[in-house]
């Protein structure tokens, strides 16, 4: 039973790049340097806010519908972490996508 998508080598990928680049801000700081911080932290920020979200509708399918087609406590679960998972996770891949097509750091 996996609860979350994420990909371990974008994850390994977006962690080290983002790493070398905040230590080379600390060092010769740019104004891409400052933005991929900025946009660092903005998105870690709407990742939660979007996966709240994602589990309060789940919440919401579950309470609409009959009791007796509601799902495993297990599934009911399993399904909650993928919602409030889902939004990291496809932030994640596209950092992953958009950081190694990067020229510089």
């Amino acid at each position: 039973m996996t609860i979350s998508a994420f990909d371990p080598i974008d994850t390994a990928t977006v962690i080290g790049l983002r790493l070398l680049g905040l230590g080379l801000m600390a060092t010769n700081p740019t104004a891409a340097r400052f933005n991929e911080a900025q946009r660092m932290i903005a998105e870690k920020q709407l990742a939660v806010l979007e996966g709240l979200f994602a589990m309060q509708l789940e919440w919401a399918r579950l309470l609409v519908t009959p009791l007796w087609f509601w799902p495993q406590p297990a599934a009911f679960a399993e399904a909650l972490g993928r919602a409030g998972t889902g939004p990291a996770a496809r932030r994640l891949a596209a950092n992953a996508r958009r950081l190694k097509a990067r020229r510089s750091i």
